[in-house]
């Protein structure tokens, strides 16, 4: 028996489908999820042979879940479903053979074909995973505005979206085109995304489709290798300065602090930054912080280092109009952002707070 995930958050159109596909239960069994974070659940604890999913969902869209599967179940067959398609984008993305797309609202008859072509074992020799390059397609279409982190083996980059464009691109000491250029055509990629644009300015002006045609060409021409194709200057995201010592610090480092530094009583919340920006982790549940942006107060840590002239600035501390104050601690390449409750002794609690950092993160 084969199973097949279908997450979406009209929970009438899931109800028709599952009574829909009920005259072929001897071929597969249809799951359901309301949004993402259901979706993913599921593929957790089921063995699905193949997800169909909507795109705009609450909670945990439909982006994010394509995302998470991307790099957890890369084998998985996919099929997108979206209320906003044309014939255009959906010509547009049938030359992707990463991605099975479908255009909202679906006739029972259609949807029933290509679960069938999905699940045929053949399917996942043009719909298995999530490339770069359907996934920009996907924001395209849908005008997202998002940062994405994209890995291939030891490489990692980044691909900022706004409204649907692609506005800019790094990796290692590219800029612009040349560093979407390597990034799209990685093979084997993982793919986390943040809901934010973290650029304000790109350097990209160019189409995604011609985006797309050059990398391709490139990739045919084998001069795919990730050497630089000219000498872009470096953008705004930050490097952080630090003395002649190295801070290792892993996922489970990250969240070992992150409990002793909830624990505080002064503590509301937190969150983590690397060093383009991108939010990396936060406190459970609900998080304001998930919108800061460090680049602008580290910039004036650079300034003021160069000012003062008294060495890397590790610690800030800043305050609303409400007496809510904010400790933001640079690790590293990493910033540390905490949220203090109102009237909190700001100075006292970053001397706990530095003790507990220098604990937990080894320094070497």
């Amino acid at each position: 028996m084969k199973y097949v995930l279908i997450a979406d958050d009209e929970k009438s159109f899931l109800l028709s489908l599952q009574d829909g596909f009920k005259i072929h239960e001897d071929k597969f069994t249809i799951l359901t999820a309301g949004n993402g974070q259901e979706a993913v659940e599921v593929l957790k604890n089921n063995q699905v042979d193949l997800l169909v999913t909507d795109l705009e969902m609450p909670h945990m869209n439909g982006f994010e879940l394509l995302a998470w599967a991307s790099r957890e179940l890369p084998q998985l067959p996919v099929i997108v479903m979206t209320a906003f398609g044309t014939p255009e984008i959906e010509s547009r993305l049938a030359q992707y053979e990463t991605i099975h797309y479908l255009e909202k609202p679906l006739d029972l008859d259609t949807l029933e074909k290509a679960i069938f072509e999905g699940l045929g074992k053949d399917s996942k020799s043009y719909i298995q995973g999530i490339t770069p390059a359907s996934f920009l397609q996907l924001l395209q279409m849908e005008k997202k505005s998002c940062t994405l982190k994209v890995t291939s083996a030891n490489k990692m980059g980044y691909l900022y979206m706004f409204e649907g464009n692609l506005i800019d691109a790094e990796y290692d000491e590219l800029r612009g085109e040349n560093a979407a250029h390597q990034i799209i055509c990685w093979e084997k990629t993982k793919i986390e995304l943040d809901n934010i644009c973290r650029r304000q300015e790109g350097r990209i002006n160019a189409t995604i489709e011609s985006i797309l045609l050059n990398a391709h060409c490139i990739k045919d021409e084998g001069t795919q290798g990730g050497h630089a194709l000219s000498s872009d200057p470096a953008g705004p995201s930050f490097a952080l300065k630090h003395e002649k010592t190295s801070v290792t610090v892993n996922k489970g480092a990250w969240e070992e602090l992150f409990q002793q530094i909830k624990a505080q009583q002064a503590v509301t919340e937190c969150a983590i930054f690397d060093r383009h920006s991108v939010l990396n982790f936060h406190n459970p549940g609900e998080c304001s912080l998930q919108n800061f942006d460090p680049a602008i107060f580290l910039h004036l840590s650079f300034i003021l280092e160069e000012i003062l002239k008294q060495g890397p600035c590790r610690l800030m501390c800043f305050s609303t109009t409400g007496r809510i104050p904010f400790l933001l601690f640079l690790i590293n390449e990493y910033c540390l952002l905490v949220k203090l409750r109102e009237g909190s002794r700001a100075q006292i609690i970053s001397q706990e707070l530095s003790q507990i950092i220098k604990s937990t993160t080894h320094t070497g």
